[in-house]
């Protein structure tokens, strides 16, 4: 099963912010790359609402979950989460909110940016092995490391109450993908961690955050956790770029989990 994780670097329609990477010149080649690596489970952070209908109508072969961080549930980056047609039953789906209110939409620390930051969560049966697996996207805040680690334990602690919750329909293994917008060793890495519920998968690809600029920008921000039980046989980071022209401004990161 290939799981992916994937900061698509959000973008308002038809921007030239990103110049020649703007989204509007990256579609088709982020089209024929997931095409070529025929992901299970495709995680996107920074989805505008029109990118996530694009992904919707040119990306062939999954289907989309997910909606908006603000308050209309509609009009801002969602954490969209991927599943192939046809390989998966949805069991339960959640979204909550990294904020002393995950229940409210559009709700966030005092000490954070302006941006909300949510998380979706699926229970999930793989058809092809019967195995349950439980995912969760999510993208902590880019400016306050103590708004991130209250997001990363609100993150741990959904996982522990969901964990109650889903008991009942058999064993299951986590998945957590997202930009988490901090380095390895940072504090809200480690206690993601810390009580031996998650190991890192993606600790040995390096640098994923390039700004375009590779030889120059290299922070390693983005992620997957799973539960121990997870068995990996390859991760890798999708480098592709075709004469300057990048898939984002992160480096994706592909997996394969073996049963």
């Amino acid at each position: 099963m290939k799981i992916v994780t994937f900061n698509i670097r959000t973008s308002d329609r038809d921007s030239r912010f990103d110049g020649a990477n703007s989204f509007c010149y990256r579609e088709s080649l982020i089209r024929e790359e997931i095409e070529k690596e025929q992901p299970d489970v495709l995680c996107f952070q920074e989805t505008r609402p029109y990118q996530a209908d694009w992904a919707a109508k040119n990306i062939p072969g999954m289907m989309f979950l997910g909606c908006g961080r603000d308050t209309t549930l509609a009009n801002d980056e969602s954490m969209l989460v991927g599943l192939k047609i046809g390989a998966f039953r949805v069991i339960a789906m959640d979204t909550f909110w990294l904020s002393p209110t995950p229940e409210v939409p559009g709700s966030r620390y005092d000490d954070q940016s302006d941006c909300p930051r949510c998380a979706t969560e699926l229970l999930v049966q793989y058809k092809k092995t019967g195995q349950l697996y439980r995912i969760l996207n999510t993208h902590l805040d880019h400016i306050s490391s103590s708004a991130r680690v209250l997001g990363a334990t609100a993150v741990l602690h959904h996982l522990k109450v969901s964990a109650e919750r889903f008991k009942h329909f058999g064993s299951f293994k986590t998945l957590v993908f997202g930009d988490f917008n901090a380095e390895p060793g940072d504090p809200e890495i480690d206690c993601m961690t810390a009580d031996g519920s998650l190991k890192d998968i993606t600790a040995d690809v390096g640098f994923t955050f390039h700004g375009y600029q590779p030889s120059e920008i290299h922070s390693k921000i983005d992620y997957i956790f799973t539960s121990p039980d997870v068995c990996v046989s390859s991760v890798e980071k999708w480098t592709r770029e075709e004469n300057g022209l990048f898939l984002s401004d992160h480096y994706p990161i592909g997996a394969v989990v073996d049963e």
